[in-house]
């Protein structure tokens, strides 16, 4: 009882912080440290435990000992998931700045506009853009793409503003792939290679719940139309102001496409599913992705300074990344330890035990938890992170493989925040369309909740 009064404020706070629109991180670190000092002062753990992340030690003073265990958690987290996340990030800022992406997206949705039935369309759109998602790892990159290109033939057909853009708002809410920085942390927290997760667990999954979306947006956005009365050819297409491109971004060639698929290839090519005899590192494959890109640009722009002037921004999304993820990610870890070495973990799952809660019925609370938490936070990242950490030893609890729970949550976290109204990718989309996100999330909330549903029941009939 005394771990939940202790822990009870710190929730408080944090619910406080994210409703309030505060940095987040600083919320997690600050809410982190308070619950650390608890766990210390009720003797239910030390600040630093002897194996504690970064191999730092014990300073002999409780108040350097928490800036100690932050400094542990930096160092450990930029090394291994850090390194592998910042890699990811550098490289889709590099495929956005060489045009890259356009050309994927350009690509993609060209031939859509041949075909007639425009809920049809919308379905299919969907669909082009999850495997989009891939390659373009950022859900309001992304998104900001599609309503330059695929947005315009979806209205050029006769489809309300909402209709459109639901679509495209929901096209990053499975994080599909092994370069998503969420799918790289629970690849981690699992055991597992990327690849052995994304490939063995996620895809069995997130296949078919694709699939549910895509049926939900043909069905869901008609009759939505109906009822509003915005069935194709209600509203006057000519109103929608043109959507503004990167005139940079069109002069990059129809192949520059294909080099953002050059990180997927090597990791599935040389890893341990083929049997090549060799094995190469996500963050190795990205170099020499990029490497190859630089060579593909100088001979294009027939300039070596151009070409490698261009690496600048692999740099700099390198930088950006750390600033927003990896620091996310150290926040968490040390919010996660502060409600392990409260106690409250340990009470929870022994409360959960003598209630009879079954493995199944613990991943329904977690799932219902992270869903929770992304739709309050608007963010896929925070929510998973801040839970991700506490997994492993939920599942070993339980009996069960950690990826058991962590797939659930990785998806659950990504989806449900494509139907928070303060998240970037809605705000983005909504902006553009000139709709309400609110309205927005109307049109998202249907296929995102049979999404939602599809993985959980396939996660139990497959891995339970």
């Amino acid at each position: 009882m005394l771990e939940i009064l202790l822990t009870l404020p710190v929730i408080v706070f944090v619910i406080y912080g994210i409703i309030k629109g505060w940095y987040i991180q600083t919320v997690l670190i600050v809410a982190g440290f308070a619950l650390l000092i608890a766990g210390w002062l009720t003797g239910n753990s030390p600040i630093i435990p002897e194996a504690a992340p970064g191999g730092v030690t014990p300073t002999g003073l409780w108040f350097f000992d928490l800036f100690d265990k932050f400094r542990g958690m930096f160092s450990f987290n930029a090394a291994g998931l850090g390194m592998n996340i910042m890699a990811v990030g550098g490289f889709a800022a590099y495929m956005s700045d060489m045009g890259a992406s356009h050309a994927l997206v350009r690509l993609s949705t060209a031939p859509m506009s041949k075909i007639k039935s425009p809920y049809i369309v919308i379905a299919l759109g969907y669909i082009i853009g999850v495997f989009l998602n891939m390659f373009i790892t950022s859900a309001t990159g992304l998104g900001l793409l599609l309503m330059a290109t695929m947005y315009p033939v979806f209205r050029g057909m006769g489809l309300s503003r909402l209709s459109a853009a639901a679509p495209i708002a929901t096209t990053a809410a499975l994080e599909l792939g092994p370069t998503q920085s969420n799918v790289i942390y629970a690849a981690g927290q699992s055991g597992l290679e990327v690849t052995q997760y994304v490939f063995g667990y996620q895809l069995p999954v997130a296949i078919p719940a694709m699939l549910v979306m895509a049926c939900l947006h043909f069905f869901w956005q008609n009759f939505m139309d109906r009822r509003a009365g915005t069935l194709p050819g209600a509203e006057q297409v000519q109103t929608d102001k043109p959507q503004a491109e990167d005139p940079d971004m069109k002069k990059a060639p129809g192949y520059y496409a294909l080099l953002n698929m050059i990180p997927l290839v090597l990791v599935i090519v040389f890893s341990k599913m083929t049997n090549v005899g060799y094995t190469i590192h996500l963050v190795t494959a990205i170099l020499v992705s990029v490497f190859i890109c630089i060579l593909v640009d100088m001979i294009n722009k027939k300039s070596v300074k151009d070409a490698f002037q261009s690496f600048k921004a692999f740099m700099d999304g390198m930088g950006n990344v750390f600033g927003s993820v990896v620091t996310l990610v150290v926040a968490a870890g040390i919010f996660a330890d502060g409600l392990k070495q409260v106690g409250v973990i340990d009470m929870i799952l022994k409360s959960a035990s003598e209630a009879g809660f079954t493995p199944v019925a613990m991943m329904l609370v977690i799932v219902g938890v992270i869903g929770i938490s992304a739709i309050l936070m608007g963010s896929g990242n925070a929510s998973f992170l801040s839970f991700g950490e506490l997994v492993p030893k939920i599942a070993d609890k339980f009996n069960i493989a950690p990826v058991n729970l962590l797939l659930p949550m990785q998806e659950t976290s990504s989806l449900a925040r494509t139907v928070s109204p303060i998240t970037a990718v809605i705000i983005a989309v909504a902006g553009l369309a000139e709709v309400q996100p609110f309205d927005l999330v109307k049109r998202t909330m249907v296929p995102i909740a049979g999404g939602t549903l599809t993985v959980v029941v396939l996660d139990y009939i497959f891995y339970f």
